[in-house]
């Protein structure tokens, strides 16, 4: 086979890759086509080299007569040599080529190292610049005097820089937000340019730049309006991000009340972070309602109209629970007789008698307080409601709060153990009450689901404070299920039967033979 039967060869083998590599963008096949092209073309342009010698020269195969040999003439109208366009074509598919595995393997290494995807932008720009190098170290090293095209270059690139001023510019904005970090793939930002526009980097390329948004439509957004407009991105510094709710109560109910169901509510949703821990705080005081805001955290930005919506959804579940109202406007408020505002407030105290009752048949309860004390109780216990199975308070979690089976029952979890049940009367929470630290143990809901009623730390440590016994009570009690929750010791192992001892010695007295 001939140089010029492998150059064919070489040409349309790279033809066919080029066309399977378009066809399929974007897949593992489209790379190892390229692999196996570029080991194909090296022996083609290996004897090309040899028997042409390169680009310039006088061998056959690049003789004047071929139609892909241009000769280059000097300044005095000499002919300085000729070039193989072939060759040429052939050394920079090689080169691209080169510069594609270059890319693939770096885009590699740094999301196998955790240094985050490597942009369009970086693609582009390390490809053709790997590409343009060789392509002129290539000339230079085959004799072509290479100084007049770097003069045409820079001649070329100040008209090109004067009629393509926009897209140089989306080009430079882009490197530059690179080089500063601003805005990465996978970020949530919101970009502050005729109007917000918030959505998820996707992609980042020569001129723009790709955002996905909550409603799933595709924004695309010129790297130049990044460089002049105003960037918020809910991942710097970290992804960890705040979000606030407001929720307006009636003036009947206590604030200390409803801040306790709000942020009972809100640490119920598994996506809220535990720490920084939720937050519930009094804003002002409406015509109608007292307003409350919710201020909770969470990693990701675009889950936040979800977790919202369920905590919207439970507070209503809550205060209905809780004897607390959402009042409507002023205007309707008017409208109510006096008569309506006394079932109103009979409502409320009904469910606060119904609870005093509940505790004062509690032994623990009934033996330490008087009738007073557990009407005050009362008042500040909030009742929630859980479906069958759902965790109730997490093993490893921070907490301060007492819990009293009200209604169903409980499953006390412990790793290794079976689950304990705990029936109506019985509490759970008394050691972080006590000694404060975390939960050592996952309690759910039972079969049936369950009703408990929260009681915050600071009513019990003041009655603490009067009544020793019922903290004493409590200590019992938690020192009784410490033992319990502590491993049980190993059971002893039997010895073998004689038989087997006795196999086992013979075993090994015969081993070394």
């Amino acid at each position: 086979m001939g140089a010029t039967d492998l150059l064919v060869a070489g040409v349309l083998v790279y033809a066919f890759a080029a066309a399977l590599r378009h066809g399929l963008r974007g897949r593992g096949e489209a790379r190892a086509a390229g692999w196996v092209t570029a080991f194909l073309l090296v022996p083609a342009v290996a004897v090309i080299q040899a028997h042409g010698r390169g680009l310039l020269g006088s061998g056959p195969f690049s003789a004047p007569e071929r139609w892909w040999v241009l000769p280059i003439h000097g300044p005095d109208g000499t002919l300085a040599g000729r070039v193989n366009l072939v060759v040429l074509a052939l050394v920079f598919a090689l080169l691209y080529l080169t510069a594609a595995a270059l890319v693939t393997g770096l885009a590699w290494w740094r999301e196998h190292t955790k240094a985050g995807p490597l942009q369009a932008i970086h693609r582009g720009l390390l490809k053709w610049a790997v590409v343009g190098t060789g392509t002129l170290l290539y000339l230079r090293i085959s004799g072509l005097n290479i100084t007049p095209f770097l003069f045409g270059m820079g001649a070329a690139s100040i008209v090109a820089g004067l009629a393509l001023q926009d897209p140089l510019a989306n080009l430079f904005s882009g490197v530059a937000i690179d080089m500063e970090g601003t805005v990465r793939q996978g970020d949530w930002v919101r970009i502050e340019h005729d109007g917000p526009t918030v959505g998820r980097v996707i992609d980042k390329g020569w001129r723009s730049t790709r955002l996905l948004t909550l409603e799933n439509e595709l924004v695309t957004v010129p790297n130049r309006v990044l460089t002049s407009g105003k960037i918020v991105n809910y991942h710097r510094p970290a992804a960890r991000h705040a979000h606030r709710i407001r929720v307006g109560a009636s003036y009947q109910a206590a604030p200390g009340k409803v801040k306790e169901v709000l942020r009972s509510v809100t640490l119920s949703d598994p996506r809220v972070l535990r720490s920084p821990a939720p937050e519930a705080r009094v804003v002002a005081y409406g015509d109608s309602s007292v307003e409350y805001e919710i201020r909770f955290f969470l990693d990701d930005y675009g889950q936040h109209r979800r977790v919202a919506d369920q905590i919207l959804t439970h507070v209503w579940y809550a205060f209905r629970a809780n004897g607390i109202e959402i009042p409507f406007p002023i205007r309707t408020v008017h409208l109510k007789d006096r008569a309506e505002r006394d079932d109103e407030q009979a409502r409320v105290d009904r469910h606060t008698e119904t609870v005093a009752s509940f505790l004062a048949e509690l032994p623990y309860f009934a033996s330490h307080l008087q009738p007073t004390e557990i009407d005050e109780l009362a008042q500040d216990a909030i009742a929630q409601a859980f479906r069958p199975g759902e965790v109730i308070v997490e093993r490893g979690s921070a907490g301060d709060t007492l819990y009293v089976v009200r209604r169903g029952t409980c499953e006390v979890r412990l790793p290794g153990r079976p689950p304990k049940e705990l029936r109506v009367g019985e509490y759970f929470g008394e050691m972080a009450l006590l000694h404060g630290g975390t939960r050592n143990a996952d309690v759910a809901a039972g079969p049936e689901g369950a009703e408990v009623l929260r009681i915050g730390r600071e009513p019990l440590v003041r009655l603490f404070r009067t009544r020793p016994g019922l903290r004493n009570e409590f200590e019992r009690t938690r020192e009784t299920r410490l033992q319990d929750a502590a491993p049980a010791a190993p059971a002893p192992v039997a010895p073998p039967p004689f038989a087997a001892r006795l196999r086992r010695a013979i075993r090994r007295a015969l081993l070394p033979w």
